[in-house]
């Protein structure tokens, strides 16, 4: 595993409590949602979660999920260490918006996210390449809201697939420690191949 995977598992996503760990993405997965590449998807985004955020048209994903997951969806209570699994409808007909015509987070959005970010949770979306396929137009707006109204961030992320979010200061930090460490590395090869260098000219210096 590589450094950046490390942090990434160290620092994005800490193990969430025995207790909880895998009740949501099981629910999830065995909802009545048809088998396919996006529930796949879902399901990996909501394995490290513990909440789940969302309020979809009737028979969409968002919807079947918010029924599979029971209690632990759109519960207004939030602790910092929660990591939230937000599920929205894309571009469907009849589709339930999560902002309104200004780019405001609106109804169940508004009114769970809010509270969330005030304690300083993790999100979990799709991450950009996803929210940009031309369907998810849902998480695009999402993605937005979260920057704007929520003063979140979203974290560099090429190992787990998804969009990790939190408080700006919080991810600011944590890339910067991500950079610091990666470049210590860097610098501890680097100097590794400049002994190695040295002693090979020492050797041929011998021989001769």
């Amino acid at each position: 595993m590589s450094l950046e995977e490390e942090l990434y598992e160290r620092e994005m996503f800490q193990r969430p409590p025995e207790s909880l760990e895998g009740e949501l993405w099981e629910r999830i997965e065995g909802s009545e949602a048809l088998n396919s590449p996006f529930k796949a998807n879902d399901v990996r985004k909501s394995k490290e979660c513990v909440k789940y955020i969302g309020d979809g048209s009737a028979g969409s994903y968002t919807d079947q999920y918010r029924r599979a997951v029971g209690e632990l969806g759109n519960t207004s209570k939030y602790k910092k260490e929660d990591r939230v699994y937000i599920s929205v409808n894309g571009d469907r007909p009849g589709r339930v918006l999560a902002c309104d015509s200004k780019g405001y987070l609106t109804g169940v959005y508004r009114d769970e996210i809010l509270i969330a970010a005030a304690t300083g949770v993790t999100f979990v979306t799709d991450r950009q390449s996803d929210r940009e396929n031309g369907y998810n137009i849902g998480e695009l707006e999402i993605a937005r809201a979260l920057e704007r109204e929520c003063g979140y961030k979203e974290l560099r992320d090429e190992y787990g697939g998804m969009g990790v979010w939190k408080p700006k200061a919080e991810a600011e930090a944590l890339e910067a420690a991500a950079a610091a460490a990666k470049k210590a590395l860097e610098n501890e090869s680097s100097d590794g191949e400049k002994k190695d260098v040295t002693k090979d000219e020492s050797s041929e210096k011998m021989d001769e």
